[in-house]
């Protein structure tokens, strides 16, 4: 009940006063040249992508202007390209080495409605600019056994303009509370594995690989405070497997088991604010444990007939909290270890597991059709940090099928698909919005469809 307005029950019912909208326009080309040099393969891909956002949305749900987002708008821009060497000249050793770049600019301006007569504005600017040398070397110790060295060397840079929510004029003309700020990480990450094939069919593998994220500028930041950056996040992440194949290879079976270590997690939450609807705040949380399990199987029953099938299952935890009041108490000490301990990841689903059906028979002319059905099944998960009961999203399953047609040339492919058959009803993300209760951002509905692609 707001202002003796009473929502109404159907979900499907609404009663605003901004009708929203989004728009987004993307263009893309990728550049993929190949040159066998004999000793060894180099490989050039270079990309460039321009990305147009506009939407306006009502958050309060209701026919009074309480909290609306209108006519924002986000711009981004970015060129990569790799080049790479892989040799091919021994049996005993191979390794390949490389180099990349990557740039990009973004723009996001934001404009806030509030209570009938405030409205806010902010936007900002940022630059960043990634370079990575990396390379990784296989070398066979004996006829069963190879082991793996690697690394990458990495150096980012990011810059940030930015006029803070209501110290910017309504159409991003100018801001008076402007901050600016830059920083510079760099890193080695390096990597270690070791394969060992029992046969030709069954083979176990072991890897340790130290990962890096750099720091975080919150580009929608509310206060000069929030602007950040946060501390870059490593992770160190183990993995045991193994894989085999089985009747001739009519079954393939792959199992894994994997542990991840985090230091400085770098987490963000929407915090209800009194005068700004919500405030976006970037930090770094402490320590994390992650791991799990994962398994997946295919057999070809038939010639035309293959079943796939696989499951796996997730245990997140926080091992130490070093930088968030969890229970907001204004300390960070032991009873926020304690509380946040307790509390399940954000869109991290403990169990999930995916069953398919593919039959594929020859037609007229050497063309070919294939038919496939399959079905996923996720369990429920938390949607925020900090676990609020009417954000989560129960466990839920989605049924797919598609027919997809083949030209004997291979040239021409047609697909029929159908997704979400069975029309679950699910969210993707939802975020609390105070005292105006929260919104949610439904998941795909029964959708169908036709791809048409030409190879040449």
């Amino acid at each position: 009940n707001t202002w003796g307005y009473t929502p109404p029950g159907d979900k499907y019912e609404i009663n605003h006063d901004l009708i929203g909208y989004t728009e987004l326009e993307t263009s893309s080309l990728v550049l993929d040249a190949t040159w066998d040099l004999g000793h060894g393969v180099v490989t050039a891909i270079a990309g460039y992508r321009e990305v147009e956002y506009n939407s306006s949305t009502d958050f309060d749900g209701t026919p009074f202007t309480i909290f609306h987002f209108n006519d924002n708008k986000e711009e981004q821009d970015q060129t990569s390209i790799e080049v790479r060497y892989s040799s091919t000249f021994s049996d005993r050793f191979n390794f390949v080495v490389g180099v990349n770049r990557f740039d990009q600019d973004y723009s996001i301006g934001e404009r806030r409605n509030f209570f009938i007569s405030l409205n806010a504005a902010t936007y900002s600017e940022t630059e960043h600019k990634t370079t990575g040398i990396f390379g990784e070397a296989n070398v066979s110790v004996t006829d069963s056994l190879m082991l793996t060295v690697g690394g990458r060397w990495t150096k980012e840079e990011k810059k940030i303009d930015i006029g803070v929510l209501g110290s910017c004029e309504l159409d991003f003309s100018s801001c008076t509370n402007n901050a600016s700020n830059e920083k510079d990480w760099s890193d080695f990450s390096p990597k270690v594995a070791a394969t060992y094939h029992f046969s030709d069919d069954t083979m176990a593998y072991a890897s340790w690989t130290r990962g890096f994220a750099s720091g975080v500028f919150n580009a929608r930041a509310a206060t000069l405070d929030a602007v950040g950056p946060t501390d870059p996040e490593s992770v160190d992440s183990f993995e045991l497997g193994f894989k085999t194949s089985f009747l001739d290879g009519r079954g393939l079976l792959n199992v894994a088991y994997f542990m991840a270590d985090y230091e400085d997690l770098i987490l963000f939450v929407n915090n209800p604010c009194d005068d700004c609807g919500a405030s976006l705040i970037n930090f770094n949380a402490g320590e994390a444990e992650i791991s799990g399990f994962e398994a997946e199987m295919q057999f070809q029953v038939t010639d035309n007939l293959r079943l796939d099938g696989s499951i796996g299952t997730v245990d997140p935890e926080f091992t130490n909290i070093k930088y968030f009041d969890a229970n907001a108490d204004g300390v960070v000490d032991g009873k926020d270890n304690e509380l946040a301990s307790s509390w399940d990841f954000q869109k991290v689903t403990e169990l999930s597991y995916s069953v398919a059906a593919t039959y594929e028979f020859e037609i007229a002319g050497s063309s070919s059709m294939l038919a496939r059905v399959a079905y996923s099944w996720r369990d429920d998960y938390m949607t925020d940090l900090y676990n609020k009961p009417w954000l989560q999203q129960e466990s839920f399953g989605l049924l797919d099928a598609s027919l997809t047609y083949t030209s004997s040339n291979e040239k021409i492919r047609v697909s029929v698909y159908g997704k979400n058959l069975s029309d679950e009803e699910y969210f993707d993300y939802a975020a609390d919005v105070g005292t105006l209760d929260s919104a949610r951002w439904g998941g795909a509905p029964r959708t169908f469809g036709v791809r048409v692609a030409y190879t040449y």
